[in-house]
Formats: structure tokens, sequence, C-alpha cells
């Protein structure tokens, strides 16, 4: 037979309380701690994403590093592209839409 009586149990959980570009140091508000969203207007769209991972994966796992960088979309829009475009790269621009 099993007995189970309910306790209490502490622990500590990692909770996102800032969010700064590593650029140019600009915080996002309370309300927009999303992984990648920064500050916008209602239903406003303002989301930035440069990581890159290598390691192994397979079917059942993998494993490996990740490389992230915070930068807000002022920062992405007028310093990465043009860097990246100094180094001959082509930038593709696309319209998006649900």
């Amino acid at each position: 037979m099993l007995k189970y009586e309910e306790k209490e149990i502490k622990s500590k959980k990692k909770v996102l309380i800032k969010k700064t570009c590593d650029i140019c140091g600009k915080e996002t508000t309370q309300n927009n701690l999303s992984k990648h969203e920064w500050d916008h207007e209602n239903f406003g769209v303002s989301e930035t994403k440069v990581s890159m991972r290598e390691g192994v994966n397979y079917p059942e796992g993998g494993f490996g590093t990740e490389f992230k960088i915070d930068i807000c979309p002022e920062c992405f829009r007028d310093k990465l592209i043009p860097w990246l475009k100094s180094y001959g790269s082509e930038i593709k621009e696309t319209d998006w839409f649900y």
C-alpha cells in the first residue's frame, strides 16, 4: 500500500526581469519580456533573434553549444545589417503575413 501526504516544497526558479540590447543597452519594458520581443505598439511586432548552434543531433537526442546575442530591432536594422553588407552579404528582405 502506498500512503501519501501533502508537503510544501520550496524551490527557486529563474524569472526574466529585464532584457537589454547587447549593442546599445536599450531595455525592454516589463510587458515585453518574451524571448525575442521588443517594445511595440498594440498588435505591432518587433522581434529579433540572432543565434548559432553547433554540435550533433541524433533522432534520440543531441548536444552542443549555442551562441546568442540580444539585439534590439534598431541595432539589427541600423548596425548589424550595414556591417553584414560591408562584408558583401546580400540581405534578403521579404514580406510576411498569416
